[in-house]
Order: C-alpha cells, then structure tokens, then sequence
C-alpha cells in the first residue's frame, strides 16, 4: 500500500500502526516472563516442561508439518522428504513459517524459566531494581553502540530475549514508583521517535522494534497501563478476554500463512 499512489497523510498513517503494531512481539515475551515467573505455585521441574511441550511445542510442530505439506516441501501419504522436513523442525523457523521464530525463543525461554524464577523471586527490592537499570542500559549498548561505530567484546546477554521475559516479570509483579515512572514515561517517548523513524526512514525500523529499548519501553508501558485499569476491566470484558486468551495461539501459529499465503 505504501507503494500506491495514495495520499501522503494515510501512508504516513500506515507506516506509524506498523510500527505501534511491531510492539507485540515484546509484549507476548513480556506477557510470558509475568505468567511464569510470577506463577506462586510449586511446580515439578518434569510436569512444568511437560505441559509446556504439550501446549506449546506440539501444536507448532503439528501446524509446521502442515504447513511443510501444503507447500509441498514434504508428503506424509505416500512418505517423501520425511528427513528433510525433520531437519527443518530442528533448525527452526524456515521457509514457509518464518513467524516461528517467535514460537522458537519462546520455548528456549521456558528451558531456563524455573531456574529463572527462583533467582528473581529470592531478589529484594533493590536489587529487582538494579536488574531493571541493568537490563535496559545493556539493551542500549546492544543496539545502539554499533550505529555510533563503538564495538565490544563483550556479549551483552541481558539484552536479548531473556532480558525481556524478566522486564516482564518485574513490571507487572515487582515494579517500583521508580521502575513505573520511568517506563511510562521513556515509553511515551519511545512512541513519538518509534512513529518518526518509520515515517522517515522505515529501514531503520530494526532499530527501534524488537529488542530495541524504544519498543521494549513502550511494550512495558502498555503492561502498566493495562494493570492499572485491571480493577475496571474486571467482570467487563471477561468473555472477550477468555476467547482471545483461548485461541491466541492459534491465531499466532497461523497468521503469517493466512496473512502472506492464503490471501
């Protein structure tokens, strides 16, 4: 659309719901971390990765090798390319799901997250909020330190995914007036120079989503604000909420297809 001769006004629309848009996969990881390492109950290390491969692994491999057989990459009658597509599975998010990659990290998350959480649930309130300053400074070396043409040997390991499954945790769980003020506050600015990057130069836009503390800031900021109209929303929406809580996963497991493929 962007590409069409249409007025400047509803590209410019266009390019800044995109990038508001981008902010859901932070949030999914965020929402995550709040889930899991907020969970109080006690839960064996066999039946937490059981369930979580049964609710969470299967389904993704069953729709890949669905996907895998729609695009003809492989057949299950008569068998063909069986190995092929094995390996496929193995290397993650490929060919025609790109979109897993989500799905993937998520479920490299979930190894580590039992170990995860007792660590920050033995943490005090300072030292919750150390880890907060220190993944957020970490995440602007990562991204930012490159552009400026400064590099590091050192590998910034907060600043990845996992940096961003515990932000989850502290803000809905363990969040201080400091921790809240300055996510509200960098997220609202996180918005305005997310919408102006993607309307003046969209190939910069790896710089300001995912990973980026502007979209991470912002993600956060929606977390907060959510939590705070929980009392309201309470009772309201529950239908809604439940239906979408029911088939979230789906929807993400077949979206790209539906999105890039069928239509």
């Amino acid at each position: 659309q962007v590409d069409e001769d249409v007025a400047q006004w509803r590209i410019t629309l266009l390019l800044i719901c995109v990038g508001i848009g981008l902010v859901c996969n932070p949030l999914y990881v965020m929402i995550s971390g709040a889930l899991l390492l907020g969970n109080e109950k006690e839960e064996p290390l066999g039946k937490f990765y059981f369930r979580r491969f049964v609710k969470v692994a299967v389904p993704m491999f069953v729709y890949y090798i669905v996907f895998m057989c729609m695009s003809g990459e492989i057949s299950l009658i008569p068998p063909q390319n069986i190995k092929e597509g094995a390996l496929q599975l193995l290397a993650g998010a490929t060919g025609i799901a790109p979109h897993y990659w989500l799905i993937y990290t998520l479920i490299s998350l979930y190894v580590t997250a039992p170990f995860i959480r007792v660590m920050v649930r033995n943490l005090n309130d300072s030292q919750i909020t150390a880890l907060f300053f220190m993944i957020l400074a970490e995440e602007i070396i990562a991204t930012y330190f490159p552009i400026m043409g400064i590099q590091t040997g050192f590998i910034w390991n907060l600043a990845a995914w996992e940096g961003i499954f515990i932000l989850g945790y502290i803000i809905t769980a363990r969040r201080t007036k400091l921790i809240e003020r300055t996510v509200l506050i960098l997220g609202g600015i996180s918005v305005i120079i997310l919408s102006v990057v993607m309307v003046m130069d969209y190939s910069l836009k790896d710089y300001v989503s995912n990973k980026a503390p502007t979209m991470v800031l912002f993600a956060g900021a929606v977390l907060i604000i959510f939590a705070k109209l929980e009392a309201k929303l309470k009772g309201k929406m529950e239908a809604v909420i439940q239906t979408l809580s029911k088939y979230s996963y789906a929807i993400i497991l077949v979206h790209w297809y539906g999105l890039f493929v069928v239509t």
